[in-house]
């Protein structure tokens, strides 16, 4: 997946559309795209060409491990201790099972700050502005 970012098509692209681009990797959409980065803890604006050594690994971790979960469990790529957290809460499943999509308005389950909507590439992102700030 590394070696896939840093790849001359795709290198200096924004992460924002790079990864609803399927020739990056097929199958991502627009949820997994928002929680990836939430995850990876970038900002949708923020190149493969400007991360770090450590950065790119942890969001190329981020693509595989996010999609897995999402696979495995049905759609919900939330943290099982944040989702008991929501439920408790009373939020319903089509926001329980995201950390950050479709939870605009809502506190960030990591850090306590409002989690915000954007429209990216014309297409609605899901992201905390303090977890993944610039």
């Amino acid at each position: 997946m590394q070696q896939r970012l840093n790849l001359k098509q795709f290198h200096k692209r924004s992460l924002g559309a790079l990864l609803l681009d399927q020739g990056l990797v097929a199958g991502l959409g627009n949820y997994l795209r928002s929680e990836i980065l939430f995850y990876a803890q970038l900002p949708p604006n923020v190149r493969p060409f400007d991360l770090s050594r450590e950065q790119l690994k942890t969001l190329a971790d981020c693509i595989i491990g996010v999609t897995r979960q999402a696979y495995q469990t049905a759609g919900v790529t939330n943290r099982e201790a944040w989702v008991a957290q929501a439920k408790a809460a009373g939020e319903p499943r089509r926001q329980w099972r995201f950390a950050v999509f479709e939870r605009a308005g809502l506190e960030c389950h990591r850090c306590g700050s409002v989690i915000e909507r954007k429209m990216v590439g014309s297409r609605r992102l899901y992201l905390c502005p303090n977890c993944q700030s610039a």
